[in-house]
């Protein structure tokens, strides 16, 4: 009977351990940007970077990492991103068609479906929330 209760035990054990698979299924924050371009001829952005930091300084600023669903691209003038938690603060780095990088200044991100307006101009990049 003992080696019956044991097998019955490891069964159970084992269930318990691995457990059920869970979904993830709950809404998730967003960032949506509307990219302008102000005094110059639009043209395509050969990168985008959302970057990610923990103060206004951002002297941390990373990525926003590809996990799951969560992700941050670019298409024409508009991009977007979805996540399981942004950043307080972020930056927008952009990769010009001729290479160069421009960083936007830092921005806040208030409302759970976050909106901003992305303007290049001459003089550089800058983010505001709508």
């Amino acid at each position: 009977m003992r080696s019956g209760t044991g097998v019955a035990a490891f069964c159970l054990s084992s269930l318990i351990a691995v457990g059920a698979p869970l979904a993830d299924i709950g809404p998730k924050p967003t960032i949506e940007m509307s990219v302008v371009f102000s005094g110059r001829e639009a043209f395509d952005l050969a990168g985008t970077v959302l970057l990610q930091c923990s103060d206004r300084s951002c002297k941390d600023a990373a990525p926003l990492k590809k996990l799951g669903p969560q992700r941050f691209s670019c298409e024409g003038a508009n991009c977007g991103g979805l996540a399981y938690g942004f950043a307080r603060f972020g930056m927008l780095e952009l990769t010009l068609p001729d290479g160069r990088k421009l960083r936007s200044n830092v921005f806040g991100k208030s409302a759970f479906e976050a909106r901003y307006s992305v303007e290049i101009s001459g003089t550089g990049v800058r983010v505001r929330e709508k």
